[in-house]
């Protein structure tokens, strides 16, 4: 197993293949496809939810209506740019899917 360092604005991030190039965009588009279809319904409800997103703003409903994971991942870094996988982790602790988190790239600062 190796690691790559993904350099995206101020922000580094580690991650981690044992045999191909692994982007942060890749990494959101696995975890969300290691989501059940509920679990991406609620996941897709509480993006669109203000009060559970902290300080980032909800995506607008229609934006997310007939959204399929690629096109949630494509909303989401159009909306969240860097703070992408930061709303990941915020959104995962709240639909209790914990073990997913170890999945995403961790932020070096």
């Amino acid at each position: 197993m190796w690691s790559t360092l993904v350099f995206v604005e101020n922000l580094i991030f580690v991650c981690f293949s044992s045999s191909q190039m692994v982007t942060p965009t890749k990494v959101l588009l696995d975890v969300l496809n290691d989501l059940s279809a509920d679990d991406f319904k609620t996941f897709k409800w509480f993006l669109k939810q203000k009060e559970d997103l902290g300080p980032f703003r909800p995506i607008p409903e229609r934006r997310l209506e007939d959204a399929d994971r690629t096109d949630t991942v494509d909303a989401m870094k159009n909306l969240y740019g860097t703070h992408t996988v930061e709303v990941t982790r915020t959104v995962l602790v709240q639909i209790n899917r914990n073990d997913l988190l170890e999945e995403l790239p961790k932020p070096i600062n």
